[in-house]
């Protein structure tokens, strides 16, 4: 997929599966030509673009024509933030609400082993294997703010140390120190 300006520019990476963001402008033309585009994929593919899933995110000025790119399209409006293959798609500052879901997320896989009888080697194997390779898709994708990387950490040093929402338990020593890289000689 490409998209035209001045140059020509591969977005591809904008596509995954059955997930693909595309870009036009909101003048009927291009949008006409857009829905003559998904329905020469479904002649062709075989395969059936789900109008109930699939929405339009409009410009400042665009929001003035939203009704008449939904009669066009069928889809619906949608405003950001959105979530885009896990990632939060935002406009402006990054705020700390749009990493909740990541936060959640880390905390429901942790609470399952928070009472399991695990050696300080057994944790950390988790916490490198499962618990930050939640993260890694998304901190590669987008920068999050500091305060959203601070609570993953506190969350994993939690685990490791074994506090529990009944009983806090000694941290020995800083997490960097734990996490600090080892030769893979």
């Amino acid at each position: 997929m490409y998209y035209w300006m001045k140059c020509e520019v591969n977005i591809s990476h904008l596509s995954y599966a059955d997930y693909v963001i595309l870009f036009t402008n909101c003048k009927e033309a291009g949008l006409n030509k857009l829905m003559q585009c998904l329905r020469n994929f479904e002649d062709l593919s075989g395969r059936k673009i789900n109008h109930a899933k699939s929405a339009f995110i409009p410009g400042k000025r665009a929001n003035l024509i939203a009704q008449r790119i939904k009669n066009i399209t069928g889809f619906s409006m949608k405003c950001v933030p959105i979530t885009y293959l896990g990632a939060p798609l935002y406009k402006g500052n990054k705020r700390k609400i749009l990493y909740a879901d990541l936060i959640n997320k880390v905390r429901a896989k942790n609470s399952g082993w928070e009472y399991c009888h695990l050696s300080y080697g057994g944790r950390l194997q988790l916490i490198k294997s499962v618990l930050s390779s939640m993260s890694i898709y998304l901190l590669q994708v987008l920068n999050p703010p500091v305060s959203t990387i601070q609570k993953l950490e506190q969350i994993f040093a939690k685990f490791f140390w074994g506090t529990t929402t009944e009983k806090r338990k000694i941290h020995w020593t800083k997490w960097h120190n734990i996490c600090y890289p080892t030769d893979a000689d």
